[in-house]
């Protein structure tokens, strides 16, 4: 299998992290991410490079100023501390409510939700977010000593930027297909390619399904196998097995025009 740059992200199930703002802030208007500049939580996510975390994550901050917000949201340098006071203010506020049920609703509920925040803060972000995290399949908070809370964090740091990098790797797979009269070839697939998957039978018996198009793919020890968009499973040979008669017979034709050689003749899925 190969690779190249990573798929869209629309395509990938982001985790979500949520981190406190921080009271060591730029002295100029800046994003969220570079607004605050402080030593706990976020030292431990600046280690990475920002377009991992953007990869891997939806990042979003609890703003004792702006309530739930994403880490790209321009903002000016501002003095507020999370007070008692300061909580009352933010949950008497529809519109802070309905922004964080907003932004929450737009992250991928499927993957986990992580709360890095300290306990006064995760009692906020729950009474703002009410009911609407509990729509994520996994929510984790951060628990016991500080010490003990960044090695929860660097440890989902490493979990899901890992993930996405794994993720990232299945961009393209090349499968082996064999044509009448010709060694065998690979076949390049990459997402957002289509086929019509072979279901079973043989010849004019032979049965298909309806064209798909490819979300995922999954190889190990050797083995491929292929996600739609429609969340069906298709193995190598769905794929190739389903290829139409005439492309097959085009690529016979295209070989046997072709200078003999020790390397694999290579086709594109998408120029078949």
């Amino acid at each position: 299998m190969t690779s190249n740059s990573a798929a869209p992200d629309v395509l990938y199930q982001k985790a979500t992290l949520i981190l406190p703002c921080s009271d060591k802030k730029a002295a100029e208007r800046h994003l969220a991410y570079y607004l605050y500049q402080g030593k706990g939580y976020l030292q431990l996510v600046k280690q990475w490079p920002i377009t991992q975390i953007e990869g891997a994550f939806n990042l979003l901050f609890l703003s004792a100023e702006h309530g739930l917000i994403r880490h790209n949201q321009l903002l000016e340098p501002y003095d507020q501390k999370m007070t008692a006071a300061q909580q009352d203010k933010l949950l008497c506020c529809p519109s802070l409510q309905n922004k964080a049920k907003r932004i929450l609703r737009e992250c991928e509920p499927a993957s986990p939700l992580y709360i890095a925040l300290p306990k006064l803060y995760q009692k906020v972000f729950q009474l703002l977010a009410g009911k609407t995290f509990e729509r994520f399949d996994s929510v984790v908070c951060v628990s016991g000593g500080i010490g003990s809370q960044r090695g929860q964090l660097s440890t989902w740091l490493r979990q899901e930027v890992s993930r996405h990098t794994d993720w990232c790797l299945r961009e393209e797979a090349e499968l082996i297909t064999h044509l009448k009269g010709c060694r065998p070839v690979l076949i390049c697939i990459r997402i957002g390619d289509s086929f019509r998957p072979w279901l079973s039978g043989c010849g004019s018996d032979a049965k298909y399904g309806a064209p798909v198009t490819i979300k995922a793919i999954f190889s190990e020890r050797g083995l491929i196998e292929i996600v739609d968009s429609a969340g069906g499973r298709w193995g190598s040979f769905s794929l190739t097995n389903g290829l139409p008669s005439g492309i097959k017979q085009s690529m016979e034709i295209e070989l046997n025009g072709r200078a003999q050689s020790d390397r694999w003749e290579r086709f594109e899925l998408r120029d078949l």
